[in-house]
């Protein structure tokens, strides 16, 4: 465990930012003076394009969690796999102290260098608004006025799960993201939580709704953005939600790198990905440690 979830873990912080917000401001300046400069030379060789666009792409990972945390009482498991070399997926967890947790996974409508743009604003707009880490509606309500502002049309969708193991529950809100999945272990069922919500940056001063859920030890969670159930196999056909709750179900109960694992070489086989995926994908495996 790091020093920072450590110390977040012992309740002697309320919260840390990782990286500090003019990080993900600088970035995004970046980024936009990077592309305006492209449609201002119309001379710029492809080869040069190309090595500007893996020093972006090293960038954008840099502001990702280099590694899933090691929070003392859950096991967590990630992928992520960009249809570009830059993505509009993004995700982040936040050890808040005394047992209590946020975790972020967000996708900015597209992909490519707009999207992560977008990406880095929404995430910027994130740790601006810390206060709200243990409040999920006001977090998206505020990260909603700040990108209405910003986002030039573009939308993101968005799920936030604020997680206090003393009280032993979770509450979440989402903005129009996909479904998540819940496997109860003391039922041995998995739940497909749906909450309501519009998109972030499309409409001023949004209202978003939160759930409310108990949480046992055992419990696992899968949180997804759409690229994976959504990629096409043979004959056109999406691989589907339904087909991800089955993979989660089979896998229950199992370590999450080695259900997550298992879930991928499924997703792989059935729709016979080879290279890039068509849209991002994330996915996030969530375990309460018994």
């Amino acid at each position: 465990m790091c020093i920072r979830d450590r110390l977040a873990t012992m309740g002697k912080i309320d919260s840390l930012v990782r990286l500090s917000p003019w990080g993900f401001f600088l970035f995004v300046l970046s980024l936009s003076l990077y592309g305006e400069e492209i449609f201002r030379n119309s001379e710029v060789k492809y080869a040069a394009l190309q090595k500007e666009i893996v020093t972006a792409s090293r960038i954008q990972n840099a502001i990702l969690p280099p590694n899933p945390p090691k929070w003392e009482n859950f096991e967590i498991a990630v992928y992520y796999q960009p249809s570009h070399e830059v993505g509009g997926d993004f995700y982040d967890f936040q050890a808040l102290g005394n047992k209590k947790y946020g975790i972020l996974i967000a996708d900015v409508v597209g992909h490519g260098l707009g999207a992560s743009i977008i990406a880095s604003l929404s995430k910027f707009s994130f740790f601006q608004n810390h206060t709200h880490w243990k409040n999920p509606s006001f977090l998206l309500s505020s990260m909603n006025d700040d990108l209405v502002k910003r986002s030039q049309g573009r939308f993101t969708t968005a799920s936030y799960f604020y997680i206090d193991l003393e009280k032993m529950k979770y509450i979440v809100s989402s903005a129009g993201h996909p479904s998540f999945f819940h496997y109860k272990k003391d039922k041995g069922v998995v739940s497909e939580i749906k909450p309501k919500g519009r998109p972030l940056g499309i409409l001023e001063d949004l209202i978003f709704m939160e759930e409310e859920h108990p949480i046992s030890p055992g419990d696992q969670f899968l949180l997804y953005t759409d690229g994976l159930p959504e990629e096409m196999g043979p004959g056109n056909e999406e691989f589907g939600t339904d087909a991800l709750k089955e993979l989660f179900q089979l896998n229950a109960g199992l370590s999450p790198e080695v259900a997550l694992k298992k879930i991928l070489e499924s997703f792989h086989l059935k729709v016979g990905l080879l290279g890039a995926p068509h849209d991002d994908i994330t996915m996030l495996y969530v375990s309460v440690k018994g």
